[in-house]
């Protein structure tokens, strides 16, 4: 494959992640972190052997300008999951201390008036 070809894809994947981003999932993000990347490895061989042109540089340059927001999003789901972790640990804590609030071997009485 060409290098405007995978410059190409790479713009293509870039766009469809852009369009829906505030309701794109982490298993989304993740799907395209992986796929991007299969595409930069192709293209760092390429490089190697043959150097970019001015127009090349230019493409992957706005490229890397809208990944500004993807990284804010990526920053957001990340927040998300730690808050429900931090969550689900307060709950846990929580519910541990009610829950040991009755000594297992204790005996609850109850008197009639």
């Amino acid at each position: 494959m060409c290098m405007d070809d995978l410059i190409t894809r790479l713009e293509n994947h870039n766009e469809e992640i852009l369009l829906n981003l505030s309701e794109t999932s982490y298993e989304a993000l993740s799907e395209f972190v992986e796929m991007r990347q299969e595409i930069i490895d192709e293209m760092a061989r390429i490089i190697a052997e043959h150097p970019l042109s001015e127009a090349q540089q230019n493409r992957i340059h706005q490229i890397q300008q809208s990944e500004e927001s993807i990284r804010i999003r990526m920053f957001e789901l990340k927040n998300e999951a730690a808050d429900w972790l931090r969550n689900r640990e307060q709950v846990k804590t929580q519910r541990k201390a009610y829950e040991n609030v009755y000594a297992a071997d204790s005996i609850l009485m109850d008197r009639k008036k």
